[in-house]
Order: C-alpha cells, then structure tokens, then sequence
C-alpha cells in the first residue's frame, strides 16, 4: 500500500466517521426522501452533532479550517450518490 502523505490520521478518523452516519443515518431514509421528493430537516442533526458539518469554516466561527475535511466529506457523499450540501 502506498502511504498517503496528505491525509493524516484525524482525517481518516473524520472520513470513518462521516461515512458511518451516512451509512447509519442518511442511507436508510434515501427511498422514503425520493418519494416525498424533499429530504426533512432533521437529517442534519446527526451530522451536526458529530461536527460533520461546515469543517473548512474558520476555527473562530465553529469551524474546522480544513478544506481536506470539506473534500473528504464532499467525497463520502458523492460516493453514496448523496450529492453535495451547499
């Protein structure tokens, strides 16, 4: 395996994590989102509680700084054809 010089350990931690709520979450729900054709509201809670959200806002602001977090979490959603939040 390659080592991957870019990503650290607390990305992979943030990318295991966003993927395990996605996977917990937002996959179940999908059918019943694309039904009703909105997905509620209350799905970014979860997210929101596991500090997904927003991770390349500024630190002063809440955010992580982060931009390879924003990309990680952009790629996790993309992967489960989730689109991207924004």
């Amino acid at each position: 395996m390659i080592p991957r010089a870019l990503l650290t350990v607390e990305h992979a931690l943030f990318r295991d994590q966003d993927r395990r709520v996605i996977e917990q979450e937002l996959l179940p729900q999908r059918a019943k989102w694309e039904v009703d054709g909105v997905a509620p509201r209350e799905i970014w809670r979860k997210p929101g509680a596991a500090d997904l959200l927003c991770p390349a806002i500024a630190e002063h602001y809440g955010g992580g700084a982060e931009e390879v977090m924003r990309e990680l979490a952009a790629r996790q959603l993309g992967f489960h054809a989730l689109g991207t939040p924004g």
